[in-house]
């Protein structure tokens, strides 16, 4: 794996800034309205985190972008619902290890959220919370 060159980096930071700024935005929030709408009429209960089931709420609840190809004009399928624990999990997970950056985000959200999830399911049943990277 190559070294990422300062201008990599600083290409990295500069996109990182535009997100977190469309993150604090009027715009997302809006984004986050109509995600939310549009589940409900989709399919006539309240989201939950796809991890522990938790209710989702516009007040409380993450959506985590399986693809940064649209942002700003994400469409519904980009999005998906976690609770707050669980969205910092997932990207502790993919952050940790390079083989979920070599299934690009989407595949890697979704595998990640499905480990996640039997990993939350196992603990429940055996009252222990296993910690697995890859």
């Amino acid at each position: 794996m190559r070294t990422p060159r300062r201008r990599d980096r600083r290409n990295l930071i500069r996109r990182r800034a535009v997100y977190d700024a469309y993150l604090a935005s009027h715009a997302w929030r809006d984004r986050r309205k109509a995600w939310y709408a549009a589940w409900l009429t989709q399919r006539g209960i309240s989201p939950a985190c796809l991890v522990c089931d938790r209710e989702w709420s516009l007040r409380n609840g993450h959506l985590h972008h399986l693809t940064y190809l649209r942002i700003g004009d994400e469409d519904d399928r980009d999005l998906v619902p976690l609770c707050a624990r669980h969205h910092r999990r997932l990207h502790e997970v993919m952050e940790r290890s390079t083989h979920w950056r070599t299934l690009g985000r989407e595949q890697a959200s979704l595998r990640i959220i499905t480990l996640l999830r039997r990993t939350h399911l196992n603990s429940n049943r055996s009252g222990t919370s296993a910690v697995t990277n890859s």
